[in-house]
């Protein structure tokens, strides 16, 4: 039987990216995601982070652009590895990216702006470029079995 192990997360950097070279150039960050629910003392929140690793040509471009509060969408999977620190066993869970999206605005992640002699954007996928909504056709969507 095949398995597979996907995770997708929507959220805000942490702090600028750090790099690193070990045979492999590995660019890392952190994410967080918010939840939020009900309203006023009935309501709370909480913030999972994430920390993020990419390696090759998406760690370098990941290296320049995403930057502290900008909006990222990461996909990839989950490695959980142990070490030990102080004498003491310990485990880090990291998601290890394939995909990278900026949802942010091109200027709030240093993107040149168009007439600028800075650096040109990379092309990284339309999450940049367009603006995405959900589209249903309402003829299509069967009723049938709502209870109401």
């Amino acid at each position: 039987m095949p398995n597979m192990q996907k995770t997708m997360i929507i959220g805000h950097v942490g702090k600028d990216p750090g790099t690193f070279e070990g045979g492999k150039k590995c660019t890392y960050f952190s994410v967080a995601v918010s939840e939020k629910w009900g309203t006023g003392e009935a309501g709370g929140e909480h913030t999972e982070w994430f920390r993020c690793k990419t390696f090759g040509p998406l760690a370098e471009v990941c290296a320049k652009y995403p930057k502290k509060g900008s909006a990222v969408y990461v996909e990839g999977k989950l490695r959980t590895e142990s070490y030990e620190k102080d004498g003491e066993a310990r485990t880090s869970t990291e998601l290890i990216a394939n995909t990278v999206q900026f949802l942010s605005p091109k200027r709030e992640i240093g993107f040149a702006a168009p007439g600028n002699n800075q650096e040109k954007s990379p092309n990284m996928g339309s999450a940049i470029d367009k603006q995405y909504e959900l589209k249903v056709d309402p003829d299509m969507v069967d009723t049938s079995d709502i209870p109401f």
